[in-house]
């Protein structure tokens, strides 16, 4: 009863925690800027 108590919880908190995420993209996913560098 324990466990699933604790399992319980653990996932509510979860999804919790990424329900708190902002909605925009971060700098992590910031694409604006290429990588790539040019071929001579």
């Amino acid at each position: 009863m324990l466990i699933t108590v604790v399992f319980a919880l653990a996932t509510l908190i979860g999804l919790w925690v990424l329900n708190q995420a902002p909605a925009e993209p971060g700098v992590i996913f910031d694409d604006r800027v290429s990588t790539r560098q040019s071929q001579p």
